[in-house]
């Protein structure tokens, strides 16, 4: 189920637009006065649903409860949602709007604790799963290592896999490092002349610094012929606070990938937010490389050597990766 508004639990005085179509020509539907409305919700969790009295007639732009209103566009119609749907007690209710000659229509509200609410905008494992949660109309959590929940279980099973084939995926700034690497104390068996101990936050190599020699990466090492090694690399970074905001966007997006079937089973959503992911992953990425290192006139002739230092094959990758 999706949703089509978030809000805190015990939010007072809310209005919503509904937008009402013909049952015979699925067409915009105007004319449907507050009289000839008929309006019930259903909180979740509650036994029974409750059909309110025939609404009201709105002023446009003032909530009165249970009050319905045409606006200037065609078939969308504004309504006073009464405080006692949005009261603490449930995580969200569903308002049903009816009417002779038009689609009935569901609005879905999630209903959210207050201090989530509040804290939303902080970047953390939580936020970042209910961002995705909230995508499949799921349930939000509370926090994402302790809630027992069937979303929470599969949160804790998803997030670090997804974070971390996501950092390793391309080069993004936030996530690069330098590190000078110690030497290994044994020697490779055979192909190269020395190892040096990886990072261990190291996710994926970018380029050695200043080098011509040969290098790969062999399990925990980097193999190389060059007595010394300056790495720049992709870090595993587990604080959330460190993320750039498009890619905990698109961490969200990843997520609500993977967790949809398991919570929704929905092949159509999972269609949706796999073009969505598509599109912000490729305009993420174009920001990402725009924002690594810049090349400067006096460094022009040294930038036409390096492609026997491997520095252009590397960046050639980035824009590709």
């Amino acid at each position: 189920m999706a949703y089509e508004l978030i809000t805190a639990k015990g939010t007072t005085e809310l209005l919503i637009e509904v937008m009402m179509r013909s049952s015979s020509t699925g067409q915009p539907l105007t004319g449907l006065t507050y009289d000839k409305m008929t309006v019930e919700y259903q909180r979740a969790g509650a036994a029974a649903a409750v059909t309110l009295a025939t609404p009201t007639e709105l002023t446009l732009g003032t909530w009165t409860t249970n009050a319905w209103k045409e606006t200037a566009i065609a078939g969308l119609y504004q309504y006073g949602v009464p405080n006692a749907c949005l009261a603490d007690g449930a995580t969200g209710v569903d308002i049903v709007f009816t009417a002779t000659g038009a689609v009935g229509v569901k609005y879905s509200i999630m209903l959210s604790p207050i201090m989530d609410i509040a804290s939303a905008s902080i970047a953390s494992a939580t936020n970042i799963c209910n961002m995705a949660l909230s995508r499949l109309g799921a349930n939000r959590l509370t926090d994402a290592d302790t809630d027992t929940s069937v979303e929470a279980i599969q949160c804790r099973i998803w997030y670090s896999h997804t974070r971390d084939a996501l950092l390793r995926s391309h080069f993004w700034k936030f996530a690069v490092k330098r590190a000078e690497l110690s030497e290994d104390a044994e020697t490779p068996d055979f192909g190269f002349d020395h190892q040096f101990d990886l990072p261990a936050d190291f996710l994926r190599a970018w380029y050695v610094y200043d080098t011509t020699a040969t290098w790969e990466i062999n399990a925990q090492w980097l193999l190389t012929d060059d007595d010394a090694v300056d790495l720049v690399y992709v870090a595993q970074i587990t604080d959330p606070t460190q993320f750039d905001t498009l890619f905990v966007e698109l961490l969200s997006l990843k997520l609500a990938l993977v967790l949809c079937m398991p919570l929704t089973h929905d092949g159509k959503l999972r269609q949706d937010i796999e073009g969505e992911c598509a599109r912000l992953e490729a305009r993420a990425r174009i920001v990402n490389l725009r924002e690594l290192r810049k090349i400067g006139q006096e460094d022009f002739d040294t930038w036409i050597d390096a492609r026997t230092k491997g520095v252009v094959e590397d960046t050639a990758e980035v824009t590709t990766s």
